[in-house]
Order: structure tokens, then C-alpha cells, then sequence
């Protein structure tokens, strides 16, 4: 997967076709644990909605509700069928917010 951080925050997520889609047209799972480590983010589960954070530039980015059974099935599956993801910040206060509840286990 590739995977670009623009200024403003927002990110871009795009697989490349000949590491990431394996035989059977599926997306490798490894781009998680290899592409989006390597680049700070994470998927995590606050206050019972589930969100990528970027550690690095303290960032929060909305991924879906509690109702989402397996987020990185999700994200693969989006990303098998449109090849490019666009995600967008929330805003620096809601993000430090969100953050602080996960710090503390909510």
C-alpha cells in the first residue's frame, strides 16, 4: 500500500498492484502491519467508534461506528474495490480529545 500524508492532514491510501493484490484478487493483510506501521498510523476503537490515529502528527481520522465488526477487513475491502482512500483530520481539538480518552481506556 501506499501511503501519503499531506500538509493539511489529510491521507491517501492506494494499493499498488503488484505487491499488495494477491492471487485470488484479495488484498494482502500485511499492508497493515508493514505499510501503515511504518507510516505512525493505527486502527483504534474510542469510546466505541473506531478511528485511524496517527501518532505522529497527533491526528484522528473517523473510520466507522460500533456497529463495524472488523475495521482492517474494511479498510481492505474498500480498498480492493476503489484502490484509492482519502481520509480527512478531525480537528486538532477533537483529535487531542479523542486521543486523551484512549490514553485513558475509554
Amino acid at each position: 500500500m501506499d501511503i501519503k500524508k499531506f500538509k493539511n492532514g489529510k491521507i491517501k491510501m492506494s494499493i499498488q498492484k503488484d505487491y499488495d493484490i494477491e492471487n485470488d484478487g484479495s488484498i494482502n493483510e500485511n499492508v497493515y502491519h508493514d505499510d501503515m506501521f511504518m507510516s505512525d498510523l493505527s486502527l483504534n476503537q474510542i469510546n466505541g467508534y473506531m478511528y485511524i490515529t496517527d501518532y505522529n502528527t497527533q491526528l484522528v481520522y473517523e473510520l466507522g461506528s460500533y456497529l463495524m465488526q472488523n475495521p482492517l477487513k474494511f479498510l481492505l475491502e474498500e480498498l480492493e474495490e476503489k484502490h484509492t482512500l482519502y481520509f480527512y483530520p478531525l480537528n486538532k481539538k477533537e483529535s487531542r480529545s479523542l486521543l486523551q480518552d484512549l490514553e485513558n481506556g475509554y
